[in-house]
């Protein structure tokens, strides 16, 4: 299973943003767009993982807020062309360590 510092630094690799600001509260875009790559990512290595637990990970607080990052995330991933890139990317970095993506 791939660890949430594996994630952690292949999303550091990708996007430049450092662990601690990932997990940190700040709200800023260039934390909070990393942020949701790791949160993608954590989902997918822990499907079985219940919200609350995920965001624990990554120092988010309550099922709610962990829900509301995922919809983002997945809305960016949909959506946005950096994001995607930049998810790619660490996605790539981590390889064969992270289990494929099953379907929500």
């Amino acid at each position: 299973m791939t660890t949430p510092a594996q994630i952690l630094s292949a999303v550091y690799q990708a996007t430049g943003a450092e662990p601690d600001e990932i997990i940190s509260k700040s709200r800023r875009h260039s934390v909070l767009f990393p942020r949701y790559i790791v949160l993608l990512l954590l989902r997918q290595s822990r499907p079985f993982f219940s919200e609350i637990e995920l965001g624990q990970l990554i120092g988010i607080e309550g099922h709610g807020s962990t829900r509301h990052a995922l919809g983002k995330a997945k809305e960016l991933l949909d959506q946005d062309q950096h994001f995607q890139i930049a998810h790619g990317k660490a996605t790539a970095i981590l390889g064969d360590s992270l289990p494929t993506a099953a379907s929500d």
